[in-house]
């Protein structure tokens, strides 16, 4: 009975109307599969396949239950038992080899959208069976697998790592189709073997005679995205390049057709990934040349990809007449663009981008920069006042980045400032605040936007940012402090908000005027260090929890700052009482971290009061690094900070601060030595994962990060990635107008690198344009360091027992990288480091009658920076590499003079 039932079935199948018999109408992968399979009745062949399996079925027949009520399917018994017969025939290669990679990976991808139980170990089943044969197929079949699994994001690693192996052991003769399919396939699969990455790129030299044009761009594209030893990969590389340009001159003599423009967008795309990988300045050219005065072949929206990606291949001012040209033909075709609905927002971000390049660079060549060119940057804002309102974070930060602009360009174009803040308004109310960190960090590129924006804008702005929770509000106002932007951020308006959060936090607020309140209304800035002090006695004594006495250390602490040289011991006596008090009760985190930073800012190294902050287990991002700048700003180094700092850093710390978070984050712990080379390291990969590519790094956040990585004493190696994306930020910064702790940041770390060899081959590695850079940032004069009145004090102690003793001796004396405070020339001379208290770190610690001093990190950098370049050839290596330093006579000079004791 069963046997008959089989074959009627059968029979319905082979008579289904429109469909001759061939073997497609039981691969399931066809239409016609399908309709076959309905019109026999699914769960009739499912009940027959239970008994009489047919793999050529199984794709279409699962992809049918899909269509099927979900909850009536799972729960039929027609299904288990076709999922359990097709498991056991499936553990046998035998009865997948006459189907299809597509069908196998199909069925898969079917079998886990089901959501039953034995669908899940059926696709399990089919690859475990489809991995252990790997090894044993043809390279062709291999890459039909790999593919069609790539295509149907099957992600399991047995699969891949298989895949992997047999293709790298493999032997087996290549064909260029082959190796594309396998280079992409395994790329689109996410996996990162160096070892499979390595074995296709040496293959590719057997294929490479045979390559067509069409072949080499996916390649390509594939090789700069994937793990490979960096000589290797350039290698392999220059090797296709220098085949596609031999075409693509072939091209021009005689026209064929084999070369497009999608092979020249991909292939410039991807050359941009690794701009240091192989010179593209001949590409580059040869693409120039190829297109010429030929953009009206393009398409518009074509144009604006190419010159997009063009652009970020040339050094600046070398290309500009031609993507001057390219978009003389985006304004020529403006209208039809228009009219075709091809100008997404995304276009018009890679038109602004080229548009605000050449606009810089043609400005001052009349010919580039054209009234036509002008029109077009007006029509193109004229579309993103539109388009604005309707974009996500990231391009409304991409949009503030290219257009950042003076007060003047948006004061003329108010339309589009006022639909920038009224997107941002929106992202505030709505937004996460994952996604508006990263658009307000863009919006300080545009201190003219805030200048320009009306009194509305500003107050509604303010409103929504105000709505949002205490935490939010201090990680944004952390983002906008010292900035025009800041004006979103009333004064007080976090504390309050902050408090209100906590129950019972200020439980004194809600009640009427009390003489505690009244003293903090009355309080004005103080004429003399009395004022303070009668202010802080009375604070002292009225304030009465521990809210109150945060207030009036808040209160006090801007200026017990100002008043420090002239501060009585009654001063800082009422300032330590005022912190027991804090610590008496239980305030929240975020308090805590207010009266750390008011610490800080008085110059109060309370230790008590930073161990409390630390003890908190969970705390925000923003709170961590404003406890660690705070510690940082005192030289508070207490033995708890790096376990805590480390104990972050391992629950994802990094991962929830912006690039200049991380760039500060760096900063305050290299001058507390808080970590190791290697971790700094890993912070800054992170930062270079989420900085912007457009922006250029802000002066601040550059020398943040040069203080960081010079005093963890980080140390790249030739051809680090990271490192040269340092440089080009460094290259771009060093022409800005730099404030002397930003020069002498910028300048420390070029020191710090020069100093060591591999430091100098590092440097020795980069392209010409950055190794200027480089040089430009460690030239010029040193500047002297502010000290504290006790170091001129001992300073001038130690000249008066050298005068008394009639010994000479010079002071300040200037050694190109920095100043010595006393050298005694002569055959037996010295130079001296007189160090004040601002050179160790708190708190100071005694071992019986002995005081036990720790010089911060910055002191031990300079000690080794100097030690190196008095040593012979050391500032003769540096000069060379820096192509001559203006201090060199000067360091030399010394040298000559002074002999250093160690």
């Amino acid at each position: 009975m069963r046997l008959g039932a089989c074959r009627w079935l059968g029979a319905q199948i082979r008579r289904a109307p429109g469909r001759p018999v061939t073997a497609s109408a039981f691969t399931g992968a066809s239409a016609a599969g399908s309709d076959a399979i309905r019109s026999a009745g699914l769960w009739e062949l499912l009940e027959a396949n239970g008994h009489y399996f047919n793999a050529h079925r199984m794709a279409a027949l699962l992809a049918e239950v899909l269509e099927e009520p979900r909850g009536k399917a799972r729960g039929d018994p027609r299904l288990q038992a076709y999922l359990q017969k097709a498991i056991t025939s499936c553990h046998l290669y035998e009865n997948l080899r006459e189907l299809t990679a597509k069908d196998i990976a199909a069925a898969i991808t079917s079998c886990r959208e089901i959501g039953h139980p034995a669908a899940e170990d059926l696709s399990d089943v089919l690859v475990d069976t489809i991995s252990e044969q790997l090894p044993r197929l043809s390279l062709v079949r291999v890459s039909f697998f790999i593919t069609n699994f790539a295509k149907q994001q099957i992600e399991d690693t047995r699969f891949w790592k298989s895949a992997a192996r047999a293709v790298a052991d493999s032997s087996q003769p290549l064909t260029p189709q082959v190796v594309v399919s396998l280079l992409d396939a395994f790329r689109k699969s996410g996996l990162r073997s160096e070892r499979l990455f390595q074995a296709l790129g040496r293959r590719l030299y057997e294929v490479l005679d045979n390559l067509e044009p069409g072949h080499i761009p996916p390649i390509v594209a594939t090789l700069c995205r994937v793990p490979m030893k960096e000589e290797d990969k350039e290698e392999v590389v220059r090797a296709l390049l220098t085949r596609w340009l031999l075409m693509l001159r072939n091209e021009k003599e005689k026209f064929t057709g084999a070369i497009t423009i999608q092979q020249i967008l991909s292939l410039t795309v991807s050359l941009g990934l690794t701009p240091d990988l192989v010179n593209t300045a001949v590409f580059t050219k040869d693409v120039s040349l190829y297109i010429g005065n030929r953009f009206h072949l393009l398409r518009a929206d074509e144009i604006i990809v190419f010159l997009w990606a063009f652009q970020r291949l040339v050094i600046p001012r070398s290309s500009t007449a031609f993507l001057s040209r390219g978009l003389h033909q985006v304004h020529h075709l403006w209208k039809l663009l228009t009219a075709s609905s091809e100008l997404s927002l995304q276009r018009l971000i890679q038109l602004s981008d080229v548009l605000n390049s050449v606009r810089h660079e043609g400005k001052s060549s009349p010919p580039f920069w054209t009234p036509e060119l002008e029109e077009l940057q007006e029509l193109a804002i004229e579309d993103l006042v539109e388009s604005v309102q309707y974009c996500q974070s990231d391009s409304l930060a991409q949009i503030l980045e290219i257009w950042a602009g003076s007060e003047a360009f948006w004061q003329e174009h108010k339309e589009f400032g006022e639909a920038i803040a009224k997107r941002m308004e929106e992202l505030l109310l709505e937004g996460d605040v994952k996604e508006i960190i990263p658009t307000m960090q863009a919006a300080l590129a545009a201190p003219g936007l805030v200048k320009s924006l009306p009194e509305r804008a500003l107050q509604v702005l303010s409103a929504a940012l105000l709505s949002r929770s205490s935490d939010e509000f201090e990680r944004v106002r952390a983002v906008l402090s010292g900035s025009f932007w800041e004006v979103l951020c009333p004064p007080g308006a976090g504390r309050s908000s902050s408090s209100s959060d906590t129950a019972g936090s200020r439980p004194r607020e809600s009640q009427g005027p009390s003489e505690f309140r009244a003293l903090l209304d009355s309080w004005r800035y103080p004429r003399t260090e009395m004022d303070l002090a009668q202010f802080l006695r009375k604070a002292t004594a009225l304030c009465g929890d521990a809210e109150e006495a945060l207030q009036a250390l808040e209160a006090a602490a801007p200026f017990a700052e100002k008043l420090a040289a002239s501060a009585t011991a009654e001063v800082l006596q009422h300032l330590e009482l005022l912190c027991q008090k804090i610590l008496a009760e239980d305030l929240p985190a975020s308090r805590l971290v207010s009266a750390l930073q008011a610490c800080a800012e008085a110059g109060l190294p309370y230790a008590p009061l930073c161990s409390a902050a630390l003890s908190f287990g969970e705390s925000t991002a923003s709170q961590a690094l404003q406890v660690l700048e705070s510690c940082s700003k005192l030289r508070l180094a207490v033995p708890e900070l790096r376990p805590w700092l480390i104990m972050l850093l391992q629950k994802g710390l990094d991962r929830q601060l912006s690039a200049n978070g991380l760039a500060r984050l760096l900063a305050a712990a290299g001058r507390l030595s808080l970590l190791e080379a290697e971790e700094a390291a890993g912070v800054l990969r992170r930062l270079v994962t989420v900085a912007s590519p457009i922006r250029p790094m802000q002066p601040d956040t550059m020398a943040a990060l040069c203080v960081g990585l010079t005093l963890a004493r980080w140390m790249p190696s030739t051809g680090h990635p990271d490192f040269w994306q340092v440089s080009s930020w460094l290259s771009s910064v060093v022409n800005q107008p730099l404030r002397p702790a930003q020069t002498s940041a910028l300048r420390n770390f070029v020191l710090g690198l020069m100093i060591r060899p591999e430091g100098r081959a590092a440097v020795e590695g980069l392209r010409p344009d950055l190794q200027r850079g480089i040089a430009q940032a460690a030239q010029g004069l040193a500047h002297r360091r502010p000290v504290s009145d006790t170091t001129l004090k001992f300073r001038h102690e130690a000249a008066e027992v050298l005068r008394r003793a009639g010994q000479l001796y010079d002071l300040d004396i200037s050694l190109g990288v920095g100043f010595v405070d006393l050298a005694v020339p002569g055959q037996d001379g010295a130079l001296w480091l007189l160090d004040g208290p601002e050179a160790f770190c708190r708190p100071f610690q005694s071992d019986g009658a002995k005081t036990k001093l720790e010089l911060v990190s910055a002191e031990k950098f300079r000690s080794e920076l100097f030690l190196a370049v008095l040593q012979p050839g050391a500032a003769r290596e540096m000069v060379a590499q820096l192509q001559g330093g203006s201090n060199e006579c000067v360091v030399w000079r010394c040298r000559q003079a002074c002999k250093v004791r160690p």
